[in-house]
Order: structure tokens, then sequence, then C-alpha cells
């Protein structure tokens, strides 16, 4: 793989992401913004990969003005902005267009999307489809990755499974999955990052990450919520949004589906998630 550039490194999917080609033994350049989101852990993120001589890292303003001689592989993992609803920061960046133009013969450009962009058509043109006509239209190559809801370590805040374990309490009616989550399927997120890695190794295409359990959302959720779940969480029931009403067909993108096996059963992936969660609070509160 050509030289990797990670934007936003310290979001969920992307430090996931650069941890991964870290330990494959890829050469990794994470970009931040300045300053970084409080909460997302970035001080603990950086301390965990900063000792790594294969990674180095710039605030995003700095690389934009650069001009590349090498070619490069640049990930962008649209999730993360998706779920914070700060695509925009993204898509109408015009530091961020300039860059991508004026290095377009040296850029391979990778999207991690949410895989309901794949199915609603209202959602693809509002957020991510002036963005790809951007690219094309400077004939950027471009590979898009949709993919469900991830869950594992440092998954944030804004997910229902995050909020399940740091509220065990809370009822149903106190607590919804947010109105952008992918309630249609779930992945650990260790899982996913072992059929993401190949796949960036190719230039293009449009590939749909799926969980071989067709209830993998589901299950999660009940395992957090029922009576013997690791939460107990009272009230909690059946009532969630699941998958995208009355899909058209001719709204529906084309893409590869790539199937991920489940190697860490589900239950014990959630249980890691919170073990690291509680970790964390304790750590912090002490400090």
């Amino acid at each position: 793989m050509d030289s990797t550039i990670i934007m936003n490194v310290y979001g969920f999917i992307g430090y996931s992401l650069c941890k991964s080609l870290l330990n494959s033994g890829c050469e990794v350049k994470g970009l931040v913004p300045e300053p970084c989101r409080p909460g997302t852990g970035a001080e603990e993120k950086q301390m965990e990969i900063g000792r790594n001589a294969n990674y180095s890292e710039t605030e995003c303003e700095d690389w934009y003005s650069d001009k590349m001689i090498n070619k490069s592989k640049l990930i962008i993992p649209f999730f993360d902005f998706y779920m914070l609803g700060t695509e925009k920061s993204l898509t109408e960046n015009a530091s961020l267009k300039s860059c991508l133009r004026r290095n377009a013969e040296y850029l391979r450009i990778s999207l991690v999307l949410p895989c309901r962009l794949l199915f609603d058509k209202a959602s693809r043109d509002e957020t991510i489809m002036p963005f790809l006509e951007f690219l094309q239209n400077n004939r950027i190559v471009v590979q898009e990755i949709y993919v469900p809801t991830f869950y594992g370590q440092w998954q944030p805040e804004e997910y229902f499974f995050h909020q399940l374990i740091k509220n065990p309490e809370t009822t149903r009616k106190e607590l919804a999955p947010h109105e952008r989550e992918e309630t249609m399927d779930a992945i650990f997120l260790e899982d996913a990052m072992e059929q993401i890695l190949p796949l960036l190794k190719m230039e293009n295409g449009r590939f749909l990450l799926k969980s071989s359990d067709p209830n993998a959302w589901r299950d999660c959720a009940l395992s957090l919520t029922e009576p013997d779940g690791m939460c107990k969480a009272a009230g909690v029931g059946m009532d969630w949004p699941i998958g995208i009403e009355k899909v058209k067909a001719a709204d529906v993108l084309d893409a590869e589906t790539v199937i991920v096996q489940k190697k860490q059963d589900y239950r014990k992936g959630l249980q890691l998630q919170q073990e690291y969660y509680e970790f964390l609070k304790k750590k912090r509160e002490k400090a």
C-alpha cells in the first residue's frame, strides 16, 4: 500500500483503522483537527500509538497546504463526521478541496461511509453526494466502503450501546438510538478491521460490510437490556427502529457485499467495550 493518511485520526473509526494499519506494519500519518473534540480520549489515544516509529501526525490545516510528490492513500472516515453531524466541516471545507484538487494525481481516497447512504437516496444527496461529485469532477480515484454500526473500545457516546453501558438504570422513555445510528446491523470493531484492511489495498470499488448474523444489532441491544444482561436496563424493550422504511430499489447503489465472519461473540465484544469504559472512567476520576 502507498503511504497512508487518515483524516480525524482520533475519531472512533479513524483511530481503529490507524491502529490496525500500524499493527500490520504500514506507515501512517494522522491528521488531527485543532482543537481536538473534548471527551474523545485523544490524549490517551496519542499515548497508545505515539511511540510507534511508523506513526506521525500533523494538524489538518498544515497538511492542506502541502504539495505531494508521492502517491498516497487518504482514508476519510466519513461515518465519524456523520454521527456527530459535522460532515459539512469536511464536505464544504474550501482548504481541503483546494488540497485535493492540487494533489489529484497523487491521491487515492477511501471513504468509510454509513450503510444508510447506500440505500437512502435523500440522505445520500444531502450529505455525501456533492463531495463525491467534486472528487469525480477532479478525476480523483475514490473507493467507497459502506459499514453498519461498529461496537468495541472507544465507541462514542452518540451510540446506543454506549448509552446503555453508561446509563444502566435508564428506562426506554429516556433512551433511544441516535437518529443517525445504523440499526440494521452491527459488527465488532476488530472483526471489521480484518475485512477492511484488504479492501484498502484496492484503489477503487464500492463495498458493503455485513455481519454474518442478520440480527446482530438487535442481539447486541437485547444483551444489554434483557433481565440477565450486563446492564439490566429497566423497561428498555423491542421498539427500536430497525432498517430503513420503504426503500426503493432504484435508490439503492450497487455494491459488492463483504460478509464479516464473527470471530468474537457479541456478548464478549460488548463486555470488552464495557470493561474499557469502566477503566477509562476510573482513570479520569483519579486524574
